[in-house]
């Protein structure tokens, strides 16, 4: 059963629909040369078996999420030509 769902797992990292944060916490998971560190493949598999195969639910994705979110909720303000100086 654990076979099949590292199966899942590496079809998931190939996927189009995998969510760019989980590609990009697979970028990490390698080294300058481009070698997988087997054991970060872990964790990142321990993460996707927490979340129920379900990246959208992990919580690498809803913390990268909520990390864009606060990002677009910054004010901003025209400025207006008393606000320049000459």
């Amino acid at each position: 059963m654990k076979k099949n769902a590292y199966m899942r797992f590496s079809r998931s990292l190939t996927s189009p629909y995998t969510p760019p944060a989980v590609l990009e916490a697979y970028d990490r998971c390698k080294d300058a040369n481009g070698k997988v560190n087997r054991h970060r493949v872990n964790e990142l598999f321990k993460q996707f078996m927490d979340c129920n195969e379900q990246w959208g639910e992990s919580e690498l994705v809803l913390t990268a999420e909520a990390r864009t979110a606060q990002r677009s909720t910054v004010q901003r303000r025209w400025m207006l030509r008393s606000d320049r100086v000459l």
